[in-house]
């Protein structure tokens, strides 16, 4: 029995500048494909169909879905975008050096330093109060007197002796003179004027002179000569014996630079005494 040639019947022409979707599944190449007996499609048996090399999924039935991964996603797409995000950090990150943003930090506006308030100096005031104006002027001397004299046993007082500098003296009530005391001695501020001029003792700390004797400190004991601290007055002394004894005022109270003396001194010997009084 002859053999029929099966005839061909011709593929449709696909339409120009129309796209092929959905019935427009049986293009000439998948046609072609089909005569080769190649359709390039790959099983995927878990998801119970296949992917042709189009990325096209076909579903056991010859359907056909969209393509897994969208045509727009193209290798191209992705450079661009992660060119975009690299220009976008640049900028932001030249922004950060000019101290405006942080590329990925919040910014931190820069503070302005405080300044540290200064604390006041607190006046320091005698016990006896404030020293009112014309305060004393830088001291001319210091002056030493024999005040109870029992023989062996002398209590000896002390006083500043100021400079009259601007007409200190005769603001005072002490006329014309070139040096005076801080204030007359009724005054009721002499004894803070006197203070001021004088500063504290190195020894005790109490307002008035400090005391030497023979060039060092007071220290005398009951029955040796020398000298004591006043128990109450520190700006008079218990005498004890002969010998060299000094009232000085403190290093920081100003003294005149040319005739000025720190120091007043009382020479005791037996029988008499010398003192810068």
């Amino acid at each position: 029995m002859a053999t029929q040639a099966r005839s061909r019947s011709p593929l449709p022409p696909v339409p120009r500048g129309k796209a092929c979707v959905g019935a427009c599944s049986g293009s000439k190449n998948e046609t072609l494909d089909r005569e080769r007996g190649d359709t390039g499609a790959v099983d995927h048996p878990a998801r119970g169909h296949r992917q042709t090399r189009g990325g096209a999924s076909s579903d056991a039935d010859g359907g056909y879905r969209k393509p897994l991964v969208p045509a727009t996603h193209t290798r191209y797409d992705v450079l661009i975008m992660s060119a975009k995000r690299g220009i976008a950090c640049l900028a932001a990150a030249t922004l950060a050096v000019a101290g405006l943003v942080h590329c990925g930090s919040s910014s931190t506006p820069t503070s302005t330093p405080t300044a540290t308030p200064t604390a006041t100096p607190t006046a320091v005031v005698p016990p006896a109060g404030v020293c009112p104006s014309p305060t004393p002027p830088p001291l001319r001397y210091y002056a030493v007197k024999v005040h109870d004299d029992s023989g062996y046993r002398k209590v000896l007082d002390s006083k500043p002796i100021v400079q009259s500098v601007d007409g200190y003296c005769e603001k005072v009530g002490f006329g014309s003179a070139k040096f005076c005391d801080t204030r007359p001695e009724t005054d009721p501020d002499r004894a803070a004027c006197d203070s001021l001029a004088t500063g504290r003792a190195k020894d005790t700390g109490r307002w008035g002179p400090t005391w030497y004797y023979e060039g060092k400190l007071c220290e005398a004991g009951p029955d040796q000569p020398g000298c004591s601290n006043h128990q109450d007055n520190q700006f008079m002394a218990v005498a004890k014996g002969t010998g060299r004894f000094e009232a000085c005022v403190a290093d920081n109270v100003p003294v005149d630079p040319e005739e000025g003396s720190r120091c007043g001194v009382c020479q005791i010997s037996a029988g008499a005494s010398d003192c810068n009084k």
